[in-house]
């Protein structure tokens, strides 16, 4: 037990080194952003990535899934994850281009079982009730740009607006699974916070000596979020001979989501008037300091399945719904008679996986995890902003000592996010570790 204790401290260590990494979101080249509180990640880990990113009725022995706590029941390892990426995306706008590159951690996960398997199997004691325990902390939302835009007016002048902003929002997230025969469920509470600053600046350019009208808010986001999941599985082609084989054919529903959940920011708004010719002339005309409001974030749900065919074949599909037209945040509006307004959204995610021989002896290759699938995002944020991608990906198998295994996963979307105005396209690779230990909660016996 105290060997456990020692190895959750060391990874406590690791998530701590890890934290500034995460915290310094790069800067990203994304005019969405400035809408809502920024682009959305869609808490995938990178296995459930390659294959599109279903996760309603996705659970395993030994991969984390972050969406549906009610996969916890299936974990029977400790598993410790984390994911970085790399994207690569162009901007298109008429004639006019742009590009960019970013990264960053995506996530870290700790989550064991609490009862080890190999206690059960020396005590001859089988326990019907499965319980797994998460902790994980990831980004929700980033935000990043800096547009610029030039109105000409023949009789008045020529008015030149800079956009900018910064930042995004994260969670901490501790997660519950039960199992109990075919049925599981599942409770994630979380923390989210982050901080996001936005300014706007419009120059007159042809008046001289003009001032520039300077706006910036630095907003501060705090609340507690959480989701609630479901699970049923049924087998097909069980051997009646051996009822504690593995059954041949197992489709497994899925659901998770919440309700709407509020959060609070306080903010630091400043309102002047600038000249930069004189050494330079700043005119205060607002400052608020400390401005405490609060916000909502909607209510969500994912339902979908999984329909799993030995240990070759994985296939699965899920349709999310959010109803972001419930979204407020009053500190996040650009007037304050003017609110934010956003639409309701939907995502639908499949795919499948394909392992020749999960227990080829002599052939690496057999045991290797082949992903495909993809994805389709209706965007809340605009009318017609939406996100159409492609995915593969693998999952590479690394057997350590005492037989141990663990995995290095590989991701590769490629996609297109279209709106009225905008096109982009954008490349993405992801790396995924996940790193497996069954001697957690062992309790050793000396006869």
């Amino acid at each position: 037990m105290l060997n456990s204790w020692n190895k959750l401290g060391m990874l406590l260590v690791l998530v701590a080194a890890s934290w500034t990494m995460m915290a310094q979101t790069p800067r990203d080249l994304s005019p969405f952003s400035r809408l809502g509180l920024g682009d959305y990640y869609h808490q995938n880990t990178i296995t459930t990535l390659g294959m599109g990113g279903f996760s309603a009725g996705f659970g395993s022995p030994y991969h984390i899934n972050l969406q549906n706590p009610a996969s916890l029941g299936y974990l029977r390892t400790a598993s410790f994850e984390a994911g970085l990426f790399l994207e690569r995306s162009k901007l298109q706008a008429g004639d006019l281009t742009s590009t960019g590159t970013n990264g960053n951690l995506t996530y870290l996960s700790l989550g064991f079982a609490l009862k080890n398997q190999l206690n059960q199997v020396l005590e001859r004691k089988v326990s019907k009730l499965k319980w797994g325990m998460n902790f994980a902390l990831l980004p929700y939302t980033t935000v990043g740009y800096d547009v610029r835009t030039i109105l000409i007016d023949e009789v008045a002048d020529s008015i030149r607006t800079e956009f900018a902003g910064s930042g995004g929002t994260n969670k901490v997230l501790w997660s519950n699974g039960f199992q109990y025969g075919n049925f599981s469920g599942g409770l994630t509470l979380g923390y989210l916070f982050g901080n996001i600053e936005n300014s706007r600046q419009v120059t007159f350019l042809k008046i001289p000596f003009s001032f520039s009208d300077v706006f910036s808010d630095d907003i501060n986001i705090k609340g507690f979020v959480y989701d609630v999941g479901f699970m049923y599985k049924m087998d097909f082609g069980k051997d009646p001979d051996n009822p504690n084989a593995l059954s041949k054919q197992t489709l497994t529903i899925g659901v998770s989501g919440h309700t709407a959940t509020s959060f609070t920011t306080r903010t630091d708004r400043l309102r002047s008037r600038l000249n930069a010719t004189y050494t330079p002339v700043a005119d205060t005309i607002q400052s608020m300091l400390d401005v405490s409001q609060n916000g909502k974030l909607p209510a969500e749900m994912t339902l979908g399945f999984t329909f799993r065919h030995k240990k070759k074949i994985l296939i699965g599909l899920d349709v999310s719904f959010a109803d972001w037209s419930k979204y407020e945040n009053p500190a996040a509006d650009f007037e304050l008679e003017n609110p934010i307004r956003l639409n309701k959204s939907s995502r639908i995610a499949g795919g499948m996986q394909i392992t020749p021989d999960a227990e080829s002896y002599n052939k690496y290759l057999k045991r290797v995890s082949y992903r495909f699938g993809g994805y389709f995002f209706d965007d809340p944020r605009m009318d017609e902003l939406k996100t159409y991608a492609l995915t593969v990906g693998a999952g590479l198998p690394i057997v350590l000592s005492r037989n141990r295994t663990s995995f290095i996963n590989l991701a590769f979307e490629v996609g297109q996010t279209n709106s009225d105005t905008i096109d982009e396209n954008f490349y993405k690779v992801s790396v995924g570790f996940t790193l497996n230990d069954n001697s957690w909660f062992f309790k050793r016996k000396f006869n």
